[in-house]
């Protein structure tokens, strides 16, 4: 075998070197058959690598936009979950993707505190504690006289917390004191006021020497 490697005419079929064009024999310009058939299957092969190099190229990238959109959706939908579980009043403890508040430290409208309701007092009279009689329009008391009187009244609620408050307009006629008791200091008329809650009643007193 010589180092120059041979080809084959393609017309009549005989071997001869390969640096020569044409066959030595016929005549025949070397064709694409002849000395040159390695080169175009190489040629050919390359081609061929390149094509499915760039398949390969176009798989990887239809698969890598495959999985964005992939998460993306599931993104979308893990979103519209959490969306429709909070609409619905449901437990977003229960839903992918949720941070819910630790146990205990969840806020809580408190309740409006409801107001007592004010105590309404009714049939308020003044007394004398002698016989606990109304004595209608006063009474009259001798000039240093001292004389008990008291309040009688209805409240609702019964339970209320009132206190009777007594006072004279008039000190230099008579004094009183919260414990309802009167003292005749000076002659004369003045008028004596109680009051409870909201109410008031009055007596006159005619103090006389």
């Amino acid at each position: 075998m010589g180092i120059m490697a041979e080809v084959k005419c393609g017309k009549c079929g005989k071997s001869y070197a390969g640096t020569k064009s044409r066959c030595p024999y016929c005549g025949t310009r070397r064709g694409k058959r002849g000395g040159h058939g390695a080169e175009s299957n190489s040629t050919a092969k390359l081609l061929v690598g390149i094509v499915i190099l760039l398949l390969l190229v176009v798989a990887v990238v239809v698969l890598v936009v495959s999985g964005a959109k992939a998460n993306k959706s599931n993104e979308v939908n893990t979103q519209d979950k959490t969306n429709a579980g909070v609409n619905a009043g449901e437990d977003i403890s229960t839903v992918p993707g949720t941070n819910p508040a630790p146990a205990g430290t969840q806020t809580q409208t408190p309740a409006e505190e409801t107001k007592p309701a004010k105590p309404v007092v009714t049939n308020l009279q003044i007394l004398w504690a002698v016989d606990h009689s109304p004595r209608e329009g006063g009474i009259t008391m001798a000039l240093g006289e001292t004389q008990p009187v008291e309040a009688s009244y209805d409240v609702e609620p019964k339970d209320a917390d009132l206190t009777p408050v007594w006072a004279s307009d008039d000190e230099s006629v008579f004094t009183v004191l919260q414990s309802g008791k009167l003292t005749a200091v000076g002659t004369g008329s003045a008028y004596l006021t109680l009051t409870v809650g909201d109410k008031t009643a009055t007596w006159q007193i005619i103090v006389y020497d």
